[in-house]
């Protein structure tokens, strides 16, 4: 056959509509950030804080210690290692940047923060369960902990499901009421900066083991990480405040002086010179110790901030026992000076695990402060407008808006805003009436676009191919698809082909004119390709709908670049039906 279709079969739906609708969501935005944190939450209600743990979340690191100048002698030196390659460090999970200017006459702050702003609750995010829900767990758990030598026993255990997937564990109090009440109490003068902390009652639970896990059940694999309440945060603040007993209110909140601390071991901890030789032998010691012949394949530095709970710096490295050929990556605390974390082979870190709950935490709370932002919601609207020529401020009452927070790919944060009309629902059940359009916009965390979609029904895909301008024989392809066409008494698809081919740069020009009438500056780079979308009936009925797109490439500001879909109707009027932004090649 001249022409080769390519066709995904439609799912049964019960009504049409519907089934229209969910077919033309090749990239919305909740397609975008699938399977990562999702916030939708009505725009500028501010949602409720997360309920916490119902463990107490005894977020804590510890006090100052002096690194050796010299690390002692390595009665392991004649162990085999290989060669550390030279490394670009991988840069920590840290908040978004606070002020972020929208265009030169109005700045937008993302998220206020304040100096009294608690870090957020990424525990809240979690599903707490109960203590047997968590025993598939220590298959994996146990024998790590054995090797950090962790007092499991002595310890009380909450468990958490992070999603269908990830457990998280943590151990953070210990079983001895008594001392669980000595933690308690001296923690409740965290939100009392004027208390007095006696000393000598701060260094009867500095010293208390703590523990964290997690699983990835489905890989039957762990990651584990042994400390003790010297290394958490809120002891090293509540350390300070034992030193320094508070003079008036004069004293600096708790933010600041967490921002202090972490200062502090960005300027006493060397990551990049001596401190991979320092892990080295940190390794190599827990190597002898455990009795296992350990060779570092590779390393990776990690440095708190101060929205984490630990107060740790080192790096995470990747060793291979070369008597039973399994794979370890190893946490090094450069701070303590010892190691802290051991994860299986395939299984990330548990301070990776961390960072990654804790930044998603923070996505979340910045959604609610931009949530009620009311610069925000016009700035947001106002491109929504702009992209889709529809005056959403015009009748606010006919439209429903949504806003909401996400990360793609696990590292890149983004906003999200949808609006479609307050009837939508019931015009996706009307099979006779005019399908609704749902508008979608995402920013990523600088607010630049990262996409758009206007999703509408009526133009539902069930297949369809395309012709490339560049591919060679572009005009003997356009010839062959449209006598095929003409052929089968689809004239007004021909007509709109070739209308599209002759005019394909001047329709793309024309619609970034239109877009480019508000702040967006995108430049048009080249056509890329003509394609032919066609719907099956849903009722198996014969006749398809035929309706052509046309796709070019553009440039934004920095260079980022993006592929735009215009819809072109026989009567030669366009509608822009998608943006979204491409990887750098």
């Amino acid at each position: 056959m001249i022409h080769a279709l390519k066709k995904l079969l439609l799912a049964l739906c019960c009504l049409a509509a519907v089934a229209a609708a969910a077919l033309s969501l090749p990239w919305m935005t909740e397609r975008a950030i699938a399977g990562t944190l999702d916030t939708t939450m009505p725009f500028a209600t501010q949602a409720p804080e997360p309920e916490a743990a119902s463990v107490s979340p005894a977020v804590v690191p510890l006090p100052t210690q002096e690194l050796p100048d010299a690390p002692p002698s390595d009665p392991t030196e004649a162990l085999p290692w290989a060669t550390l390659p030279p490394l670009t460090p991988a840069p920590t999970a840290m908040p978004m940047s606070t002020p972020i200017a929208l265009n030169s006459s109005q700045d937008i702050t993302v998220l206020p923060v304040g100096n009294d702003q608690p870090p957020p609750d990424w525990r809240g995010m979690l599903q707490v369960l109960d203590q047997s829900s968590g025993m598939p767990g220590w298959t994996s758990w146990e024998p790590l902990l054995d090797r950090l030598e962790v007092p499991q026993g002595s310890l009380a255990d909450p468990v958490y499901r992070g999603d269908g997937n990830l457990l998280i564990a943590e151990a953070l109090l210990p079983a001895d009421m008594a001392r669980q009440k000595l933690l308690s109490g001296l923690l409740a003068a965290l939100n009392n900066p004027q208390s007095f902390i006696p000393q000598d009652t701060l260094q009867m639970v500095m010293d208390l083991p703590i523990w964290a896990a997690s699983d990835r059940q489905g890989e039957h694999s762990g990651a584990v990480l042994s400390l003790t309440n010297r290394q958490l945060m809120d002891f090293t603040v509540l350390d300070l405040m034992a030193q320094n007993p508070p003079e008036g209110n004069s004293d600096p909140l708790y933010s600041q002086q967490r921002e202090a601390v972490c200062a502090g071991i960005a300027d006493q901890v060397d990551l990049y010179r001596g401190g991979y030789d320092r892990s080295m032998t940190l390794v190599r010691e827990f190597s002898a110790a455990s009795m296992q012949e350990l060779v570092v394949i590779q390393a990776e530095p990690y440095l708190c901030n101060s929205d984490w709970d630990y107060r740790v710096a080192g790096h995470h490295v990747v060793a291979v026992d070369l008597p039973s050929g399994r794979q370890y990556t190893l946490t090094t605390d450069l701070i303590s000076d010892k190691v802290i974390g051991l994860a299986e082979e395939n299984t990330e870190p548990y301070l990776k695990t961390y960072a990654r709950l804790l930044e998603r935490a923070q996505t979340q709370r910045n959604a609610v402060a931009l949530g009620t932002n009311r610069g925000f919601d016009q700035k947001i609207t106002g491109i929504l407008s702009q992209l889709s020529g529809v005056d959403f401020a015009a009748d606010p009452a006919q439209w429903s808006m949504e806003f909401g927070g996400g990360i793609i790919d696990n590292n890149q944060s983004v906003w999200t805003r949808d609006i479609y009309p307050a009837d939508y629902e019931a015009r996706l059940l009307d099979a006779q009436g005019v399908p609704p359009v749902r508008y979608s916009l995402v920013l990523d965390d600088s607010l630049a676009l990262y996409s758009y979609e206007a999703v509408d029904a009526q133009y539902a895909s069930s297949g369809g191919e395309s012709m490339w301008f560049d591919q060679p024989g572009f005009d003997d392809w356009l010839w062959k698809n449209a006598a095929y066409y003409a052929s089968h008494g689809q004239n007004e698809l021909v007509d709109t082909l070739q209308y599209a081919a002759r005019d394909a740069n001047q329709l793309a020009e024309q619609k970034l004119a239109t877009v480019n009438q508000g702040d967006l500056q995108l430049s048009l780079a080249k056509v890329r390709a003509l394609n032919i979308h066609w719907r099956n009936p849903s009722d198996g009925r014969d006749g398809k709908q035929y309706w052509v797109v046309l796709t070019a490439e553009i440039t934004g500001p920095q260079g980022i670049r993006y592929v735009m879909d215009i819809i072109v109707r026989p009567d030669h009027s366009t509608s822009l039906s998608a943006i979204r932004r491409v990887a750098a090649e």
